[in-house]
């Protein structure tokens, strides 16, 4: 099985860019292009998984709704890859008992495995997310 892998993507609101022609914020449209194109070649490549290796959210706490759309949005229409998003250090929003994780909202979607606050394996790959348990 191949799979390809996506680091530190950093999704955020971008408030201050002037919005692209499709309504997003520039480097927000811009990241989604990258991903789309990362898809493309993928698909080219016979590859149908990926992996987005933490820090998915640019800014821990926070989630804006203009990225986390347009994210849902490409996860919508890319319903054919196989997504695995592992927490990293941005995608935590405190320590300790009360972690939560930014990345949960993506879950529901059928081609999305989230790994949140545990190691997971899967065939011969060991997902493991940030945290400060280990």
């Amino acid at each position: 099985m191949k799979r390809a892998g996506i680091g530190d993507v950093h999704l955020s609101g971008f408030q201050s860019d002037p919005l692209d022609d499709s309504g997003l914020p520039y480097r927000l449209g811009l990241i989604i292009k990258v991903l789309t194109f990362i898809v493309t070649k993928c698909r080219e490549k016979g590859i149908t998984g990926i992996d987005i290796l933490g820090d998915l959210i640019n800014d821990k706490s926070i989630i804006y709704n203009v990225a986390q759309d347009a994210f849902k949005e490409f996860l919508i229409k890319n319903s054919d890859i196989n997504f695995v998003i592992i927490s990293g250090n941005h995608d935590m929003s405190n320590t300790g008992e009360n972690q939560k994780s930014a990345i949960s909202v993506f879950s529901e979607y059928p081609n999305v495995k989230c790994v949140m606050y545990e190691p997971l394996v899967v065939g011969n790959i060991t997902y493991v997310p940030y945290t400060d348990k280990f």
